[in-house]
């Protein structure tokens, strides 16, 4: 990427703002990728011409597997894309992940609640999965005592065996069934591929009547957070790395340095950082824009609105001059492309993602609804990342919103048909809700 000369930087300085006065452009944004692009087309053709073209269209328009199935080889540059794509997908499906410890312990625990476990259910060592996959042992401990009474003799047996686990005991010499299947999940992780699964997918146990009719089905807990595992290790194998810091710090080494940022929320390689394990622009990009101090670490729906209009008040006038000062061909870049709502989106997905890590669930809620696309809410694409919807469902879950939680899962049905009975598990305690609330269920 060209370093901009002192005369691109004042003209740029210099343009009137929709209310006439000066317009001081944030200097992160200055050195990053949105001026660089636009500014010298030149630099994404570069790009594209040694990854891959179709890799990064799949890409900026948010299908992120298919964006890493076209960067085949092991050049420097296809290695970091396809590993961008992977750490997107991954990051996705453990958004899903997480949404899935939520929609779990609050179906079981209201099915528990009312109607009451439905005498010999599987439904309680589904329960106890889902309970360790969260962490909570002690609950699923609880649960697997329960799922001892299941009418079918290998969810019981599984039962039993998980209990010991559950209470730190040493598993089994030779697993089979429901525990090989759970260890199987455990061991995907730990090499980062899905092999150790041996193909197992679909429902993790199925209740039947006493005439083999199967009269309900669970999905499997541990489906989402496997997938993401193997993405992610997948994707630091491609960038050479072991964490995520390290990826952030040093790219691979001769890879064009653009495919380390492009389409993303960081502007400048440097100051990425990580966020546990999540990328996040730098403090003082935040700053720039108008989320440092504008946004204050409390879960508050009102200060987030507050500080995405801060960051409108910066980012539109610095794009309108961005926007006049440009080549033609970079003038349709930032159009056709719309780079600018792409970066603004990407900034907002990922402050959303912290504040549901740091438990502010009205704040991320907030955030991310304000960061779609409001011509097309309902479409995954450039400025629609998936990664909106499932923070909408884990935050629409967490304060109370069942039915707002399903409808945010149901636009990335489409996309993810693997969800692992994700969204049927929502649509569960949708239908249980409403039991509670009117008497009977209006779900059909």
């Amino acid at each position: 990427m060209k370093t901009l000369t002192l005369a691109a930087l004042l003209a740029v300085a210099c343009q009137p703002s929709p209310n006439g006065s000066p317009v001081t452009p944030p200097s992160a944004l200055e050195a990053g990728w949105l001026a660089g692009v636009t500014r010298d087309p030149a630099t994404f053709g570069a790009l594209l011409e040694v990854s891959s073209r179709e890799g990064w269209v799949a890409f900026h328009r948010s299908a992120f597997e298919a964006s890493a199935a076209h960067f085949t080889g092991d050049a420097p540059t296809v290695r970091a894309s396809r590993g961008r794509a992977r750490l997107e997908a991954a990051l996705l499906d453990e958004d899903l992940a997480r949404v899935g410890d939520v929609a779990w312990r609050l179906l079981f625990d209201s099915w528990r609640e009312r109607p009451g476990v439905p005498p010999g259910s599987g439904l309680p060592y589904v329960a106890g999965i889902a309970a360790l996959e969260r962490g909570d042992t002690a609950a699923a401990r609880a649960w697997f005592d329960l799922g001892t009474g299941a009418a079918d003799r290998a969810v019981a047996t599984a039962s039993r065996t998980m209990a010991v686990l559950a209470a730190g005991g040493a598993p089994p010499a030779e697993a089979t069934g429901l525990v090989a299947r759970y260890l199987g999940h455990l061991e995907a992780r730990r090499l980062g591929t899905l092999d150790p699964l041996g193909g197992a997918e679909g429902p993790l146990v199925e209740d039947r009547d006493a005439g083999g009719r199967i009269v309900r089905s669970f999905g499997d807990p541990q489906a989402l957070r496997s997938r993401a595992a193997v993405l992610r290790r997948q994707a630091l194998a491609d960038l050479g790395r072991d964490s995520l810091a390290g990826a952030l710090a040093e790219p691979v080494p001769g890879a064009d340095p653009l495919a380390a940022v492009l389409f993303g929320p960081c502007e400048v390689r440097d100051p990425c950082v990580p966020e546990g394990d999540l990328p996040r622009a730098s403090a003082a990009l935040l700053e720039d824009l108008g989320l440092g101090a504008a946004l204050p670490p409390t879960d508050d729906a009102d200060q987030a609105r507050l500080a995405v209009r801060a960051l409108d008040a910066r980012l539109d006038p610095w794009t309108a001059a961005l926007h006049g000062t440009v080549p033609d061909d970079g003038r349709a870049l930032l159009d056709d492309l719309a780079l600018a709502a792409v970066f603004r989106s990407r900034v907002l997905l990922a402050e959303a993602r912290t504040a549901l890590r740091h438990d502010q669930p009205r704040r991320a809620r907030t955030l991310a609804l304000l960061a779609q696309d409001l011509a097309s809410p309902r479409e995954i694409g450039p400025v629609n990342h998936p990664g909106l919807y499932a923070v909408l469902a884990e935050a629409q879950l967490r304060t109370g919103h069942t039915r707002e939680a399903l409808d945010a899962l149901q636009v990335l049905g489409p996309l993810l048909p693997e969800m692992g009975g994700l969204d049927e598990a929502v649509n569960d305690l949708a239908v249980l809700q409403g039991i509670d609330r009117y008497g009977d269920s209006k779900e059909q």
